[in-house]
């Protein structure tokens, strides 16, 4: 697949995820997302079969969340991300929560487009969820971390999913996401990384978010019998 080729296929992928996130009815978005995420694991196992010969770049890229919770919002990103073998990290330091994503310059845009679907449903729930409560930040930010980690659930159990239909497919993600770990310590050599246990605020903002995030859009259904790799 040559250059124009691929900037078509992720402009199509995008188009669709757009529109997914803009409608208003639910089978409709349903629909939408689950054809994107069809092309998207085609694309994936395609140019991962190509390699180097397809003329992608491996990059590093940045990105700073805005709003509320952002910290909390970040590790939705960085789950889409691992899922589609993009290797990611985030750091707050002194500033504002920021992720780090390594990986093919192509697929990093799709990870941030369906990012984009997912958070736009996060954030519009984020409005109104544990509205009149005493504790409505608590519970909003346990809320969070509990879509986040039901979304990094559905991803993981729908790779083995589509491993079990198409043999081979958890291969590929394994070895992208082994490609682009080795080019985050290439690109950043003394950055030593460490696992942060967020502390839980509200057990029943979690549970909320975790429901929340079981139903959220991922686009796991089959297309014309081939599966989709649900949310990247």
């Amino acid at each position: 697949m040559n250059t124009t080729s691929r900037d078509a296929v992720i402009r199509k992928i995008e188009a669709l995820l757009a529109k997914a996130g803009s409608t208003g009815f639910q089978a409709e978005a349903e629909a939408l997302a689950a054809k994107a995420q069809e092309l998207m694991a085609r694309y994936l196992i395609e140019h991962h079969e190509l390699g180097a010969e397809d003329g992608a770049s491996m990059i590093r890229r940045t990105f700073t969340p805005t709003g509320a919770y952002a910290a909390e919002r970040i590790r939705v990103l960085c789950g889409v991300a691992q899922a589609n073998g993009v290797y990611a990290y985030w750091n707050k330091g002194g500033g504002p929560p920021t992720a780090v994503l390594f990986g093919r310059a192509d697929v990093i845009e799709l990870v941030f487009a369906t990012f984009a679907l997912l958070d736009t449903q996060l954030v519009r729930q984020l409005s109104t969820v544990g509205a009149g409560r005493r504790d409505v930040r608590a519970f909003r930010h346990a809320f969070v971390l509990g879509f986040a980690a039901a979304i990094r659930r559905r991803l993981a159990e729908q790779v083995r999913t589509i491993e079990a239909d198409s043999p081979g497919v958890g291969l590929v993600l394994a070895d992208a996401l082994s490609e682009a770990e080795r080019f985050f310590r290439q690109q950043e050599p003394d950055v030593r990384l460490r696992t942060v246990i967020p502390r839980l605020s509200s057990w029943e903002g979690v549970e909320a978010g975790r429901r929340s995030g079981a139903t959220a859009d991922l686009g796991g259904r089959r297309i014309d019998g081939r599966p989709a790799l649900g949310a990247g």
